[in-house]
Parts: C-alpha cells; sequence; structure tokens
C-alpha cells in the first residue's frame, strides 16, 4: 500500500490541487490536514512517510521542525514556504527539511509525495523516466535550500559552534545527492541492445576484484560455482559489471559494519533457462519488516544512499531477460537473488 502523507497546517484555497492530488494518490486513504498544535499529541510515522507543512508563518514552521527534527520519525519532510527567513532555514537545516513554494510542491508527482508499492512488478521505462523527473526536481529544489542555508551558516559559524554541526549534515545530505544523481545518470541512459554470451562467473570477479582493491578495510569475496564451468548468459557486459557492482558493492559495505570478519559469498547455481546468483555477506541482512519495500525506487535505510541500486540492477537484469528477488536465509534477514537467462535458452 501508498505511504499516506502526514500534513500539518491551515491550508488555503491555493492548496486545493495539491490536496486533490494528495487524494488521488493515496486512494482509498484519504489524508487529513491536522492543525500544527497537535503535531505534539500526534504519533509521528516512520521514516518512509512524508511530512508536510501547509500554510503555517514562519513561527509555527520553526517549532514543527524543532518537534518533527528532535523526534527520529521521518526523514522527508516538506515545507511550503515561499518567504524564506533566517529562522525558517535554520530549522530546515537542524531538521533537514526541503523547503518549496506552493506551485513547485503542486508540481511534484507521485514518486515524491506517495512513494510507489515494491510489489507492483518491474517498473516500464515510462514509470523510470517520470520517477526520474520528478526526483531530480526535487533534488533541484533540495540543493537550492542546501545553498541558502549554507550562506546562512557563513556568517553564524564563528558566533554559533551548532552551526559545525549543521555543516557536517550539509556536507552528508551534498555527498548522497551526488550519489543519487550519477545513479539516476544510470537509469536514463539508453541501453545497449547488443546481445553477448558472458560468463557471469568472470564477471563477477572482476568486479569483486575492483571493490576489494578500492575498500578502505579488508574484505574478502568467495566465489562458488555449483558446477565448472557455468553455462554462460544472455545479454550485455556493461549492464552485467553495473549489476555486479551494485551487489557486491552493497554486500561489502554491510559485511564491513558487522563485528565479524568480512566476507562476501556469491553463489552460482545454474536452473532451466538460466544462471541464478546469490549474494550473502557476514553482515546482516534486508529485515522482513523491509523486505517488500526494498526494491522500491528511493527506498534506502543508509543517510547517504539513494534507494537507487537496487532499481538499478533490477532494470538493467530486467533488459537482459532476468529479474532480481530477495530470498530469506534463516534469522540473517533477506538477500538478493538474480537470475540470467542463458545465452543457449
Amino acid at each position: 500500500m501508498r505511504t499516506l502523507p502526514l500534513i500539518l497546517g491551515r491550508p488555503s484555497a491555493e492548496c486545493a490541487p495539491l490536496l486533490a492530488r494528495l487524494q488521488a494518490l493515496c486512494q482509498p486513504l484519504v489524508p487529513s490536514v491536522r492543525p500544527p498544535e497537535e503535531l505534539q499529541r500526534i504519533h509521528l510515522p516512520g521514516p518512509d512517510t512524508v511530512v508536510l507543512l501547509l500554510g503555517l508563518d514562519a513561527a509555527e514552521i520553526v517549532r514543527c521542525l524543532g518537534r518533527l527534527g528532535s523526534s527520529g520519525g521521518p526523514r522527508r519532510i516538506l515545507v511550503h514556504c515561499d518567504q524564506r527567513e533566517r529562522t525558517v532555514l535554520a530549522a530546515a537545516a537542524r531538521a533537514g527539511a526541503s523547503l518549496f513554494s506552493l506551485a513547485e510542491l503542486i508540481a511534484l508527482e507521485s514518486s515524491i509525495l506517495a512513494p510507489s508499492d515494491a510489489s507492483g512488478g518491474v517498473p516500464a521505462d515510462a514509470s523510470i523516466h517520470r520517477l526520474l523527473r520528478d526526483y531530480n526536481h526535487f533534488l533541484r529544489n533540495r540543493l537550492s535550500t542546501l545553498e541558502q542555508i549554507v550562506a546562512l551558516l557563513a556568517d553564524q559559524l564563528e558566533r554559533d559552534p551548532s552551526a559545525r554541526t549543521w555543516v557536517r549534515r550539509l556536507e552528508r545530505e551534498m555527498k548522497r545527492i551526488e550519489s543519487t544523481t550519477e545513479r539516476l545518470l544510470e537509469l536514463s541512459s539508453p541501453l545497449p541492445t547488443e546481445v553477448e554470451a558472458i560468463d557471469p562467473l568472470e564477471v563477477f570477479q572482476h568486479v569483486a576484484e575492483t571493490t576489494r582493491r578500492r575498500s578502505s578495510a579488508p574484505i574478502e569475496f568467495r566465489f562458488e560455482p555449483a558446477e565448472r564451468p557455468l553455462p554462460r548468459v544472455r545479454g550485455q557486459r556493461e549492464l552485467a559489471a553495473a549489476v555486479a557492482t551494485e551487489v557486491l558493492q552493497n554486500a561489502a559495505a554491510h559485511a564491513l559494519r558487522s563485528s565479524a570478519p568480512a566476507v562476501v559469498r556469491t553463489l552460482f547455481t545454474p536452473v532451466e533457462g538460466g544462471v541464478e546468483v546469490r549474494v550473502l555477506h557476514s553482515g546482516e541482512g534486508i529485515p522482513a519488516a523491509d523486505a517488500e519495500r526494498a526494491l522500491a525506487p528511493f527506498f534506502t535505510t543508509e543517510d547517504q544512499g539513494s534507494g537507487l541500486g537496487l532499481t538499478i540492477a533490477r532494470r538493467f537484469l530486467d533488459h537482459m531477460g532476468g529479474a532480481i528477488a530477495l530470498e530469506a536465509h534463516e534469522e540473517r534477514g533477506h538477500f538478493p537473488v538474480l537470475r540470467f537467462a542463458r545465452a543457449d535458452g
């Protein structure tokens, strides 16, 4: 089901188009507008819920952002703010909120205000391009907000020690945006059409060696083919390498965060019509509560993650006649299983 936005404020008649769109996006749920003074009594939603502040004055925005920023709840906070006062900019920096004019908020599409359901299957290219357009719009506004906040902090940094914390948060956000834009370029670029027979073991070994050399800490990659030689798979080498890069780098990052020695195991199993590749690691897998959403665009639990890694892998695999899924492994969580189509299948 879709995520229901929490709307706080006193919206005017100008907000009617936005509220109508939210109601259409969230059917059969109807988003309600709650007055800001009720925020203290509201059970704040989880990190993947959008909070929208509409029609509030500067003082009310600052109070709401202070409560939301200290709650550990939602990560995505959109603020209708045509007049960007210094106090609002400072509160936005602390809460990690994005400021938009009303016209910009109304222009946003469903990928921002109501994230897609992960169980809806592989999105078509048209849906991907709509997501790209919407998210690029979101990022442009976020960068504009950051630039204004940085300008504000420039003359406060020496007077206000807490501003240094804001600057570090902004730097992390800028890195996340840079990572996201790189992945957006990958998704929006034309895909090659030439088909070749690929050795999946060789592709994953090459990517693993590159990942190991670039890692700041020791990590071991193990490859376990069920038979040798493995059947060759059909597709494009550069896309297969991009898929391997997304899943191996993600696995390496999780393995390095665990207390055990960092190990990534890649299992290759020939099946009818294809080769399945399971990527396991010594860290924690994706929790069961997140497994259904983990393949959705922009879903991430990382502070600097783009939420597009598995989206890229899924799109490239689909283009090559393959697929990606998540598989439960006892109590360790869910891990990706990739399916490549056999070259002779």
